[in-house]
């Protein structure tokens, strides 16, 4: 009795296929039937809280005729129908529909069956029951996540495409600290070359003038030298300004990243049927006190949506095509780099065996209006502690390299 509720409440949620199955197995021999009942007790019991959460659930999307829909859940906790709406009808019923309205247009037929497979793939996973190590939250999320993935099928199911794409949008980021740059809406039709870094010293980039006094960004041999970095490349509109550059060994630079870069090219170069791929991209910067220490950066697609007032609409499939990720060294400055006792960072600082037993000191101290003041700052701080300061502090001074 309890199998049979169960194939019942299968058929009714649509699985058929699986209906099916399990028939089939039944077939085989009441041994296995036998052996599997208190197995679908189980089962039943799991079903049943599972869809008694689903009636809570919708998932809106736009076709690209630019009609609002949505998928929802309808009937009783025990026995839900998935529905798409504009004006509510079961989705086995939206399909045939479609089926209909494209008579003996191949391309539009394909896209109803592409829709079709999309929605019996993933409409198994949503009526399973939670696995036995899976919270209710993630369950719910893993329902959400295959909605959106029939929703996006659904939404190519009308209208047609007029080759009119967005302009690509990059908001500002963190200037003074750069740790997330993000691109929308990239594709090649409207994609404007950046620009490269500026040369010098003094080129506003985060913590490039301590690369440059200590002569990090020159080669020397054995040693990787330090260029200003790219968050978003300039082929992809990335442009030479403080928010999009960050202070990385070449190797970061090149590698893993610009393999990224190159697959991020190909995806937007690349087409969706007959709509040219529109593509977004994330890269995000952690640190480690003052210094970069990890750059991930991901890219995946925007599904057209449809038109809103005029205007063609892309949606961001947040399941990225591509990632990358790189650890980013400590820089290893050099003596001959000049370290500004006001300015410099702590681990400029320990850079320089005389400075190391006292950086700490010294920031808390600073800001030092000359040499008599770090004295006198200094003096008093370490007052009773040291015997060894006033040896110290003339060493400190006596080094060219040391400035305030």
């Amino acid at each position: 009795w309890v199998l049979d509720k169960a194939i019942a409440l299968s058929k009714k949620m649509g699985l058929d296929k699986v209906v099916k199955k399990v028939q089939g197995n039944i077939q085989k021999g009441k041994d296995w039937a036998k052996e599997k009942v208190e197995q679908v007790k189980d089962k039943g019991k799991a079903v049943v809280n599972v869809v008694a959460g689903l009636l809570g659930l919708k998932k809106p999307f736009r076709g690209t005729d630019g009609e609002e829909h949505t998928l929802f859940f309808k009937g009783s906790e025990d026995q839900p129908k998935l529905m798409v709406a504009s004006v509510p009808k079961d989705v086995q019923t939206f399909l045939a529909q479609k089926k209909d309205e494209a008579g003996d247009d191949t391309k539009k037929l394909n896209l109803v069956q592409k829709a079709e497979s999309i929605y019996l793939s993933n409409v198994q996973i949503i009526y399973t029951p939670k696995r036995a190590n899976q919270s209710e939250r993630d369950k719910r999320n893993e329902v959400m996540q295959k909605l959106s993935q029939i929703s996006e099928a659904f939404g190519q199911l009308a209208g047609d495409f007029d080759n009119v794409y967005p302009v690509p949008e990059m908001p500002p980021g963190n200037a003074a600290k750069p740790d997330f740059k993000t691109v929308n809406y990239l594709n090649k039709t409207n994609v404007v070359t950046g620009s490269r870094p500026s040369e010098g010293r003094d080129t506003g980039t985060y913590k490039w003038d301590f690369v440059y006094d200590n002569r990090l960004h020159e080669q020397q041999a054995g040693r990787d030298k330090w260029v200003q970095m790219h968050l978003i490349d300039k082929d992809l509109g990335g442009k030479n300004e403080p928010d999009n550059l960050i202070p990385a060994p070449n190797s970061v630079n090149g590698g893993h990243f610009r393999s990224f870069e190159k697959g991020v090219k190909d995806l937007m170069n690349a087409k969706n049927g007959n709509i040219d791929n529109v593509i977004w991209v994330e890269v995000r910067v952690a640190y480690a006190g003052e210094w970069a220490n990890a750059i991930s950066a991901q890219a995946g697609l925007m599904t057209y949506m449809g038109k809103s007032n005029g205007n063609n609409q892309f949606r961001k499939v947040d399941t990225p095509q591509l990632v990358v990720s790189a650890q980013i060294p400590s820089p290893q400055m050099s003596l001959s780099g000049t370290i500004d006792l006001n300015k410099s960072s702590k681990t400029v600082m320990r850079s320089n065996a005389i400075l190391a037993p006292y950086v700490n000191q010294i920031q808390d101290s600073r800001y030092f209006a000359g040499w008599n003041d770090f004295d006198t700052k200094m003096a008093a701080a370490f007052a009773g502690k040291n015997k060894t300061l006033p040896a110290w502090l003339q060493a400190v001074k006596a080094i060219p390299q040391i400035s305030i």
